[in-house]
């Protein structure tokens, strides 16, 4: 025996589990999970990694997530089987990784079991050398072989066979597995032919992809199994207003199709994971921050240009649901609720018909499709369940989401109230610093387009929750855990989504400490994570990582947009030398975008949606005064609006727009102001708010600054910085808003 056996647990009190392992003293739930297997488990650490090289032992690494169904399907099957617990203390070091814990090992090894397989997924499973070279790997093993699956007890036998009797072909799958793998984790450049590729063009061919690949029937792009689309579907929102014929078809029907499907939680709120299907309809239960993060921001800025205003319900609801049942109590968000509660997948879910009618009505049963024999299958078994899944049309094609008033939500709340008397399922408590940037920047758009200052007051407390509590002693961390931050120092996705969602609290509440906070968290990325050979951002950084068997590089979207698309996109936000930056970064990567658009559907997103009008600039009518002690003078500020667009007022009636305010900063001994604006003037469309014509700015217009010196200022050069925030708009639609600036130099002679 190589490995001493997993310890069992003395006691005389048969309440007490048999096992217990190393996990127990773990904070993540996904590993505490798994404290009381058989399998002697290690959390990833040096001293079980040292271990492996000692004993001259295989690792099998196990990485999942706590709210995963087939971890939990394939612990209950594989790690809680004591045969199996016993090949692999005797044959292996056996090391579980929470994915969400460490992004940058499930990022490696998953790369490396995407290249053997051709897939991946959680649980992911994976065999390595003692130093860590992967040679071979999948996702979930059965316990026995089975439909033409090998059985977990089969792999590990004929695994340490092949270790014990032949290593060096074992050495060379290896070897040659970890060369690929450092080939294809770090993205690089490839050539184009011609001019680097326009937005335009990098647009055409990414909505090009998407109608190629696009479900006429029932939304999305591609068949079963169906997780939202959500780059595609924020690129396609940003579009909306300038292609609208080409694309409004995509859009409209996925999030009609998503809106309607058993994917959608009616009763309270928010998405599952993804459809087991093709239709929407039978989902995993899990519910993850990230995906309501992202659909919520999606449905609140379809909703105008779409003129859907139940998609607008949909979105406020979704952050609803996040508030009330994801808010730690330092008020950032927790991560996940699980797909099983009471020992069985989506039991809080799904509803038996004699409740529904007798809670909701039979009005209510018959809207959301409710069958007195249930409506669903088991995905695994096929089986028929006497459950309902609640839904709008899945699997009728063509549906369309009610308008808020045909939802009967009076009766969805008291059919949650009902539900909240079940055993609920486990959330996974950690406080994940990405995903939180993903959320606060939702809820910072979702209250602009619903007027919801509830909503933004919710992303402002997160906001300063993370900024006071993961940040120590100048470095970002990746976690919060019960209050505590983790000693793992913040990932490329962690500095970069942050700081996105604090530009969009910036854009919203003009609060200038958000943009200062992104700054900071811009200038770390920079110094931290740039490829200074290739360009482009790794995701760990040089020295506040562990260094594993690759550095990770990568521009294509996945579950989560891509950390470098987003890290871009914030360069691109915060213009002046970080957009220098960025153009660098897109003129390296260009070839990439060109080939595959949609996949990196983040990047040409930012591109899109954060390009400032031509034109749009401010200039002084003099940029050098020279005055008096005790002179008064007017600065006037020229703002140049391209043809096409205009800007909103001083105080604007539109519930949602940005008011265009000009701010001064300067050390002058002078009294400044106030500023005088000019008169606003009808612009093109109409206040829907108010059904007359919207007031604003266009053309050329003129900011008058009064300056009086103060009668005993010193003589000596000062400068003034003005600034004019905005938010320029067409007809149809309104950028993100932007600060362009303008210095004047005031001599007191």
């Amino acid at each position: 025996m190589l490995l001493q056996v997993q310890h069992s647990v003395n006691s005389s009190d048969s309440q007490k589990p048999k096992f217990e392992n190393r996990l127990i003293h773990e904070k993540s739930p996904y590993l505490r999970q798994h404290a009381h297997n058989p399998v002697d488990w290690w959390p990833w650490c040096e001293e079980a990694l040292s271990l492996a090289q000692k004993l001259d032992v295989p690792i099998f690494l196990s990485v999942g997530y706590a709210a995963c169904h087939w971890c939990h399907v394939m612990e209950h099957e594989s790690f809680e089987n004591e045969q199996v617990a016993e090949l692999l203390n005797n044959r292996y070091i056996a090391i579980k990784v929470d994915r969400e814990e460490r992004p940058d090992i499930d990022e490696v090894y998953m790369t490396a079991v995407q290249r053997m397989t051709g897939h991946g997924g959680w649980p992911m499973s994976v065999f390595l050398t003692p130093d860590g070279r992967p040679f071979y790997g999948g996702t979930y093993f059965p316990l026995n072989s089975r439909g033409g699956r090998i059985g977990f007890i089969s792999l590990l036998t004929q695994l340490s066979t092949a270790w014990q009797e032949r290593r060096q072909e074992v050495e060379d799958v290896a070897t040659a597995a970890t060369e690929e793998l450092a080939m294809s984790a770090r993205q690089r450049p490839l050539a184009i032919k011609g001019e680097h590729p326009d937005t335009h063009t990098l647009t055409n061919a990414a909505i090009q992809d998407l109608t190629d690949r696009f479900d006429p029937d029932f939304g999305g792009f591609g068949g079963a199994p169906k997780f939202p689309p959500h780059h595609a579907l924020r690129l396609l929102t940003t579009l909306l207003s300038t292609q609208s014929d080409a694309i409004r078809p995509l859009l409209e029907d996925t999030l009609d199709q998503i809106a309607c499907g058993g994917i959608h939680d009616h009763v309270g709120g928010g998405f599952h994971r993804y459809a087991t299907d093709r239709h929407w309809f039978t989902p995993h239960f899990e519910k993850m921050l990230y995906d309501n993060a992202m659909l919520a921001r999606i449905y609140a800025l379809a909703s105008g240009p779409l003129g859907r205003e139940s998609f607008l319900t949909v979105a406020t609801r979704t952050c609803d649901y996040v508030i009330r049942d994801l808010t730690d109590p330092i008020g950032a968000f927790r991560s996940a609720y699980d797909a099983d509660a009471n020992g069985k997948e989506g039991s809080y879910t799904v509803w038996d018909f004699p409740d529904v009618t007798r809670i909701a009505g039979d009005a209510f049963t018959t809207l959301y499709n409710a069958k007195p024999a249930g409506n669903w299958r088991d995905e695994a078994t096929g089986h028929p369940e006497s459950s309902n899944i609640l839904h709008l049309g899945s699997g009728i094609g063509d549906v369309r989401y009610p308008s808020t008033e045909d939802l009967m939500l009076p009766e969805l709340n008291v059919l949650l109230q009902e539900r909240n008397q079940r055993v609920p399922p486990l959330c996974d408590h950690k406080v994940l610093v990405s995903w939180n940037g993903l959320m606060i920047g939702a809820l910072a758009a979702v209250a602009q387009v619903s007027d919801r200052q509830d909503l933004l007051h919710s992303a402002i407390t997160a906001a300063d929750a993370i900024l006071n509590r993961a940040i120590i002693d100048g470095t970002l961390r990746h976690s919060i855990t019960d209050g505590i931050p983790s000693p793992t120092a913040g990932f490329l996705d962690d500095h970069a989504f942050l700081a996105d969602g604090l530009l969009d609290l910036h854009a919203v509440t003009g609060d200038e400490r958000w943009r200062d906070a992104a700054v900071l968290l811009a200038n770390q990325m920079i110094a931290q994570f740039t490829d200074t050979a290739e360009d482009g951002f790794f995701f760990t950084s040089d020295t506040l990582h562990e260094r594993l068997i690759v550095r990770t590089k990568d521009i294509f979207d996945g579950a989560l947009p891509s950390a470098n698309n987003v890290a871009m996109r914030v360069l691109i936000r915060l213009g002046d030398h970080y957009k220098v930056i960025a153009d660098k970064h897109f003129a390296t990567y260009a070839g990439v975008l060109e080939r595959a658009p949609s996949g990196t559907a983040a990047w040409v997103d930012a591109l899109v949606a954060y390009a400032e009008p031509a034109g749009l600039h401010l200039t002084a009518e003099s940029d050098h005064f020279s005055l008096k002690a005790g002179e008064k003078a007017k600065v006037h500020l020229m703002l140049t609006i391209p043809n096409g667009w205009h800007i909103p007022p001083r105080r604007p009636e539109t519930a949602g727009k940005i008011a265009t305010i000009c701010s001064l900063e300067t050390i002058l001994p002078a009294e400044l102001g106030p500023i005088v604006y000019p008169i606003p003037a009808p612009v093109s469309g109409v206040d829907v708010t108010t059904d007359t014509d919207e007031l604003g700015y266009k053309g050329t217009i003129t900011l008058v600054v009064p300056v009086h010196i103060n009668a005993d200022a010193r003589e000596g050069n000062f400068t003034l910085l003005a600034s004019v925030r905005t938010q320029p708009c067409t007809e149809h639609e309104c950028r993100a808003p932007v600060i362009i600036s303008t210095e004047v130099t005031i001599r007191i002679a």
